[in-house]
């Protein structure tokens, strides 16, 4: 059965501890069903403090956080009981064992489903459930809280980091059900720092930096405008400064290479020649070089190399929000 978008919203959000701080967080997200939205960043950067707030675990500090048309805190359990969370904090579960998990997960979600449950064990090849949780190599753990969490039916699927301990093989099953997940209409939300999976699976990505939120964005547009331009012949700094949509330049010399990233529009550099040019939108920083007479070439950039110059224009002061790419 087919479900209605999950609308997030953040407003003003901060949590403040006394060396770090989340926020001030003034975002909207989709969660449109059949969708998956990856949050990537640096370690210590804030993603599960994030997923932990938007789950209800921890309240913020001030500001207001909307799911499901509901508010914390007079609609918690109405949120809860819309959403399936898979935390990054395996010790929770010391001293139980998957049965004792399984029979809990029966008790407080109406909408577990057992027999779900037997077919996710099969299909992630689970050990036996008597086991003491901390017995379970990491992978067997991942795996465990996996089949609990994907043998329940909600509107939105919540995971943070959850092929950190999976083999490939193990990761690729984990892909088929959710994707049986996505066409039944479900969201999912994950954490990640694979950002290949985040590459091939995610619809959009929302990037932490120190507590701060950037995006949302849609990653096929990030990945078909931010792209690596490479002139045929060396173009002078006056030239390269009124350029639209450059953020970095790769010079060579003398056998080094060195990226100069820039974010602030008034910013010049003057790198040495062998320069290429990365751009975040491609068809514009292509078009006023050709007008200008250089030929060019362009390569597509990876989301991870993406993500890395969002997060530099950031520190330099950069207008991030410009990257959003609506066409």
């Amino acid at each position: 059965m087919p479900f209605a978008d999950q609308a997030l919203k953040l407003e003003g959000v901060v949590k403040r501890y006394p060396h770090f701080t989340l926020g001030p967080i003034d975002a909207a997200l989709s969660l449109h069903g059949g969708t998956v939205t990856a949050i990537v960043g640096k370690n210590g950067s804030g993603k599960s403090l994030f997923l932990n707030m938007l789950i209800g675990w921890i309240k913020p500090t001030v500001g207001r956080i909307v799911l499901f048309g509901q508010m914390y805190p007079e609609g918690e359990v109405a949120i809860k009981s819309r959403l399936a969370y898979m935390p990054d904090l395996p010790e929770l579960y010391y001293g139980t064992t998957g049965r004792w998990l399984m029979k809990q997960a029966q008790a407080l979600a109406p909408d577990w489903d057992a027999e779900r449950f037997r077919e996710m064990i099969r299909r992630l090849e689970l050990p036996d459930l008597d086991l003491p949780f901390e017995t379970l190599s990491k992978g067997q753990r991942e795996r465990l809280l996996l089949a609990l969490v994907l043998s329940r039916t909600v509107p939105l699927y919540v995971f943070d980091e959850p092929t950190s301990g999976l083999d490939p093989y193990v990761q690729a099953m984990l892909y088929d059900v959710w994707r049986e997940r996505l066409e039944g209409g479900s969201a999912i939300l994950i954490s990640s720092h694979d950002m290949a999976a985040v590459e091939r699976f995610a619809d959009e990505i929302v990037v932490m930096n120190d507590g701060r939120l950037l995006g949302p964005y849609v990653k096929d547009d990030l990945l078909d405008q931010w792209a690596w331009i490479m002139p045929e012949a060396e173009v002078p700094d006056d030239e390269l400064n009124a350029l639209p949509g450059v953020v970095a330049v790769k010079s060579s010399s003398d056998g080094e290479t060195v990226m100069t990233s820039f974010g602030a529009a008034s910013q010049t550099v003057s790198p040495e020649a062998g320069r290429a040019f990365v751009s975040r939108d491609r068809e514009k920083t292509e078009a006023a070089l050709k007008s200008l007479g250089y030929r060019v070439r362009s390569s597509r950039l990876t989301l991870s190399e993406i993500v890395r110059h969002l997060l530099a224009a950031e520190h330099m002061g950069g207008d991030v929000a410009n990257a959003r790419f609506e066409k």
